[in-house]
């Protein structure tokens, strides 16, 4: 029941927001500030070419995921700093966002998951 819930806000969050809240069109330019993938920008202060590694871990733990700093710890990986560059997904999925933006709907399938909506 709780999955259903989480996914039933999910799926209403992500209508409202293509829906409603999106007025300007989504483009590989501005696809990071729209959907909310912006950089932090404490993060971008890290000089390019830095090297993370077992002796300064600590230092930058805060921008890594736990798994990545166990890695780093434990089988000495090293990690080299690049300059940012944003991403975004490929030119059809950006256009198919903005071409069914205000389209997606909750219908009620009950406990039949094969079911499909009209």
């Amino acid at each position: 029941m709780r999955s259903k819930t989480i996914a039933m806000v999910a799926m209403l969050t992500a209508a409202v927001f293509l829906g409603t809240a999106v007025a300007e069109e989504i483009t590989s330019d501005n696809w990071t500030e729209m959907v909310g993938f912006e950089p932090d920008t404490e993060a971008l202060k890290i000089k390019k070419g830095t090297k993370i590694s077992k002796d300064n871990v600590a230092e930058y733990a805060k921008w890594l995921p736990p798994s990545m700093k166990m890695w780093i710890e434990k089988y000495s990986l090293k990690l080299k700093v690049r300059d940012y560059e944003p991403i975004h997904p490929s030119e059809g999925y950006i256009e198919a966002t903005n071409k069914y933006r205000g389209q997606p709907r909750i219908i009620e399938i009950g406990k039949e998951y094969r079911k499909r909506g009209r």
